[in-house]
């Protein structure tokens, strides 16, 4: 397998996963399952590759997390919508070894195929993607089907909060009052009046 640090500017399109594992050392660091190519270990921890993926469309980790525990209500294991079809589904893949050391790894959510169990401990859970690769969690399959519900409604949410902000005159207007762009973070923010009607 080959060790790089991934250039994730070039690569995003085709990532369908990326998660920690160990290297040959036995220190921590980051697989990236790439389509239709073999896996890349990158050095960096899997919360710095994580951070470089969001930086890739301008974001930051807290501020996705913000719009997603807003989007679906939530505080744990919260989806992350990077850009429109860009969402990662965090997912526990593996037991915790040592003190701090990474358990979650993220799915592209587009990427996935299907999901079926699988019962050799830790895991219970193979995860297929469209590609034919293939990794583990260490969660129940109905648990990870939690988690990409979550993910879709997030998706939903978020189509549904761009169609309302290019459709609605005076929401745009009232919202440019306070945000120079209409990236999601901005008009979150902004209506109440949507959550409502989300909610209802």
């Amino acid at each position: 397998m080959l060790t790089s640090k991934i250039n994730l500017k070039k690569a995003w399109p085709d990532v369908n996963y990326f998660g920690p594992v160990k290297d040959i050392r036995g220190g921590s660091c980051t697989q990236v399952m790439l389509v239709q190519r073999e896996a890349v270990l990158d050095p960096r921890s899997t919360k710095s590759v994580l951070a470089a993926f969001a930086r890739v469309f301008y974001k930051n980790v807290t501020d996705l997390r913000r719009v997603s525990s807003i989007l679906l209500n939530g505080h744990h294991e919260l989806p992350l919508l990077l850009h429109r079809n860009v969402i990662l589904v965090p997912l526990k893949i593996r037991e915790n070894v040592c003190k701090d050391e990474g358990t979650t790894g993220y799915i592209v959510l587009d990427k996935l195929k299907y999901i079926e169990n699988f019962d050799m401990k830790p895991y219970r859970t193979r995860l297929v993607f469209k590609d034919g690769s293939y990794t583990y969690s260490v969660y129940l399959p109905s648990t990870v089907q939690k988690r990409i519900a979550r993910a879709e409604l997030l998706n939903k949410k978020y189509h549904l909060y761009n169609y309302l902000y290019n459709n609605d005159l005076t929401l745009r207007e009232t919202m440019s009052i306070y945000y120079k762009d209409s990236d999601l973070e901005s008009y979150l923010y902004a209506s109440k009046e949507i959550n409502n009607n989300l909610a209802g």
